[in-house]
């Protein structure tokens, strides 16, 4: 590896990528919006319709997970809640 005071090493012995772990990965359980119709919706122009409505929510306060809140999840369960939520909550246990 270059360590032989002669050689010199090669690039993918130097550079070590980070590697993933599974407990890395925690997957999250997400609340359904209902006011969302999804992409595919036929649109006929008679009618207001509000595009950016969020896929999900916050299953507590109902707040739209659309970038405009903080959004958190318990570790031990990974449900997602809003922050706003667990500060009024104040508490981690999950009640789903």
């Amino acid at each position: 590896m270059g360590c032989d005071g002669g050689t010199i090493p090669k690039r993918h012995e130097l550079v070590k990528g980070p590697k993933k772990v599974e407990k890395d990965i925690k997957e999250l359980n997400l609340t359904d919006n209902p006011e969302w119709e999804g992409e595919g919706r036929t649109t006929k122009g008679d009618r207001y319709e509000d595009m950016h409505s969020a896929m999900f929510i916050c299953p507590v306060v109902g707040l739209e997970m659309n970038g405009k809140h903080r959004f958190c999840y318990l570790q031990t369960c990974g449900c997602v809640f809003s922050d706003r939520a667990l500060k009024e909550v104040k508490t981690e246990i999950c009640h789903k």
